[in-house]
């Protein structure tokens, strides 16, 4: 009986043991710690410019699979609707109706909408800043005879509105300096001619050059010297930087430098800092122009594309060319604001259209004129056609023919209904000033053939217009 007893105990004792082995080797159920879910790629970063407004997916990519909790979390300010759709590591967030031009947008996926589908938690909460392009340019209905400086020189407003009097009827014959700073071939012109053209284009290009033994821009006696005589002023201004920082080798080629137009706008940058430098010369020489009274046609930055069209443009690509839009029109208000902010009130701005940069117009706020760069072209056709679509686009505005080269000659273009309000054919530096001289752009027998047209108008010519005798009592007052 007690040997019964004692296995019955000895069984026990082994069952309760393996009882408690099993409690013992007993494990918790594993701890999933939440996961954040994390972005890998997203179709639209923040601070992103010139969105299209056209309705669009944007994709959000994720490190690991998530689950859209609250669709209505995800917004866009201002509001457009959206439909929002997660598949795997997808999140698409389509918009439904066109955004606003111009305008800054928040896309916020907020706490609520997004959970990590492995641990259900916790909330993303992010936002993406973006800003959308700019609206294509609409011509008002009516014309403006007012320039875009604010309280212009009363005789800069007299001959911009001098100019719309004539346009459609006349143009003023011009001629390009054969460097940048003197009259050489208006003379040549009138010697073999018997008439002056009426504008005179200058150029600040060699801005780095100045003051030096062979050019002076701060000297104004040739601009002076024109405008008393009965002339018009022009200045282009093709911009020359440093080659890199702290170079003193400069270029308007854009494959030259490593200048552009994104770090002139950034400040801290030695672009910028250059950009501010030659800015403030050339307002200072802008304003030895003004305390003259003289006004100034004023072309900077001509061309904006990179490679130029075959047919426009002499086919050199500028730092400037190539440029996002909205910084090549950032970097032309920055020169009118500063201009304004100097108080330079004499310029007539005009911007160089290379007919299908129409995105790169900085807007009517900041330009009074438009010209076209042209050349080689033996017939009418084109010209005729470059010519309908400028006045499509800028029914406005006045065109002018800033440079050409190798056209036909200019009672032909009128003849045709071409309008310019003015024309400057390039200079040519071999340029003998010969009479039977082969001028690269615009021969002698060229401005002959030219001046037929009483419509090409001369320096004499004009002067002797009354509504340009106003512009002369005022120049002397």
């Amino acid at each position: 009986m007690a040997l019964r007893n004692m296995k019955k105990l000895l069984t026990y004792l082994t069952l309760l043991l393996a009882t408690l082995s099993l409690v013992g080797c007993h494990e918790d159920p594993p701890v999933v710690e939440p996961v954040t879910p994390v972005i890998t790629a997203q179709s639209i970063i923040s601070g992103a410019l010139d969105i299209s407004t056209e309705p669009q997916k944007i994709l959000i990519l994720f490190k690991r699979e998530i689950e859209l909790v609250d669709p209505s979390c995800v917004t866009l300010t201002p509001s457009v609707p959206l439909e929002v759709v997660a598949d795997s590591v997808k999140l698409t967030i389509q918009t439904l109706e066109k955004m606003a031009y111009d305008t800054e947008y928040e896309l916020r996926i907020g706490a609520g909408a997004v959970v990590d589908k492995a641990t259900d938690a916790p909330n993303l909460d992010r936002s993406i800043l973006f800003r959308t392009e700019e609206g294509p340019h609409t011509p008002p209905d009516e014309i403006t005879v007012q320039l875009a400086t604010p309280n212009p020189l009363p005789v800069a407003q007299e001959l911009y509105s001098f100019l719309w009097s004539l346009y459609g009827r006349a143009t003023l014959s011009g001629a390009k300096a054969s460097l940048a700073w003197d009259l050489n071939e208006c003379d040549w012109i009138n010697r073999y001619t018997g008439n002056y053209p009426v504008v005179a284009a200058f150029d600040y290009q060699y801005l780095h050059h100045s003051p030096s033994s062979s050019l002076n821009y701060g000297d104004i006696t040739p601009t002076e010297k024109w405008w008393s005589e009965g002339g018009v002023v022009a200045i282009d201004w093709h911009w020359m930087v440093p080659a890199a920082e702290g170079s003193r080798q400069y270029t308007y080629l854009r494959e030259e430098t490593t200048a552009t137009v994104a770090n002139m706008l950034k400040e801290g940058t030695w672009e910028n800092a250059q950009m501010m430098q030659d800015l403030k010369e050339v307002a200072d020489m802008l304003l030895l122009l003004q305390a003259k009274k003289i006004p100034v046609l004023w072309r900077p930055l001509p061309d904006t594309l990179s490679p130029k069209s075959a047919s426009v443009g002499s086919g050199e690509y500028y730092w400037w060319c190539g440029a996002e839009p909205r910084d090549y029109k950032a970097l032309w208000r920055k020169m009118f604001d500063y201009f304004a902010e100097r108080g330079v009130k004499n310029l007539i701005w005009v911007w160089t259209s290379q007919v299908e940069n129409i995105e790169y117009y900085p807007g009517d706020e900041w330009v009074d004129m438009v010209a076209l760069e042209l050349y080689n072209m033996a017939t009418m056709k084109d010209i005729n056609a470059l010519s309908a679509q400028l006045d499509k686009d800028f029914p406005h505005k006045m065109v002018s023919l800033g440079e050409f080269g190798n056209l036909p000659t200019m009672d032909m273009q009128l003849g045709e209904g071409v309008a310019w309000s003015y024309f400057v054919p390039h200079s040519d530096q071999q340029n003998n000033y010969t009479e039977g001289f082969a001028h690269s752009y615009a021969t002698i027998d060229w401005w002959r053939a030219s001046f037929i047209d009483s419509r090409v108008l001369s320096r004499s010519a004009v002067t002797l217009l009354k509504s340009y005798q106003a512009v002369r009592a005022l120049a002397v007052e």
